[in-house]
């Protein structure tokens, strides 16, 4: 509730500048990591300003070598996604180290 109690807050006090909306055909001329890359969360700024851990957690993962980072929504999860799979492994040995108790979960893209 934090995150969009300051989020609601800023929309009120001030102007603030917005994600920009792309259509679907837009959006499916880029390939899955230029998609990513070209959008961003309206919500992270306020996410980051309640959450301290968040907002190290995203920074820490932003220095490691990745092909894409995001929060979802409002900082339920974080994702990044590597370029091979040894990027991958010393991510997720880095997470499990220093996060224990966060769920740091391997998936796969599907084509």
């Amino acid at each position: 509730p934090q995150i969009f109690q300051n989020f609601s807050q800023k929309i009120t006090s001030q102007k603030i500048h917005y994600s920009k909306k792309k259509s679907l055909d837009e959006l499916l001329k880029n390939n899955i990591f230029d998609m990513i890359n070209s959008q961003g969360n309206d919500l992270e700024n306020s996410a980051f300003e309640s959450s301290d851990l968040l907002k190290n957690l995203f920074d820490e993962l932003n220095n490691l070598p990745k092909k894409c980072l995001r929060m979802s929504g409002s900082g339920s999860s974080i994702f990044a996604i590597f370029q091979d799979g040894n990027q991958l492994e010393n991510c997720q040995n880095f997470l499990r180290e220093k996060y224990p108790n966060f769920l740091v979960k391997k998936i796969k893209i599907l084509p």
